[in-house]
């Protein structure tokens, strides 16, 4: 599969832009946060000595647990508090963790990290070579096309 921002290159990185999932190599990896690597024995030295690798920034060390959203909201109801009153105490606006809990949008570390000191959970796991912890299911194939990044992202919603 080859880049899809350069179109030169072998993509192997998916990375998320503005939303959008792509492919690409290692020179436009930094363009967006690496969603998985198509890298399967990469080894993680190799990232940093290349000469425009993947930048300390954007390698992914805690991503968010699958289900993360019921996760809070039943910690949050367990412990009756509605969701106004917990948005004031981690200083957040309730739209914004009632989106969280329906999963509509990802929060970042930060974000999630209040999360969990103030509910007493554990919302964040630690990833391993900077790629996320992806059940791909058949998409263990080295190529992911859109299609199949379409159809993870639509399973994943349901």
């Amino acid at each position: 599969m080859e880049c899809d921002i350069c179109g030169k290159r072998e993509a192997s990185f998916v990375v998320q832009i503005e939303g959008a999932k792509m492919g690409a190599c290692r020179s436009c990896a930094y363009h967006g946060k690496i969603v998985l690597s198509l890298e399967e024995d990469a080894p993680r030295k190799e990232f940093a000595s290349a000469k425009r690798g993947v930048p300390k920034g954007l390698r992914l060390e805690q991503d968010l647990i699958e289900g993360y959203g019921k996760a809070v909201r039943r910690a949050r109801e367990d412990r009756g508090e509605k969701i106004e009153e917990l948005a004031k105490k981690i200083n957040e606006k309730a739209s914004y963790l009632d989106k969280i809990e329906n999963e509509s949008t990802r929060p970042p570390i930060e974000t999630a990290k209040k999360l969990e000191r103030e509910l007493g959970i554990k919302i964040l796991e630690k990833v391993e070579d900077g790629s996320l912890n992806v059940n791909v299911g058949k998409y263990k194939k080295k190529e992911l096309s859109l299609l199949d990044m379409l159809e993870m992202q639509n399973k994943k919603g349901k």
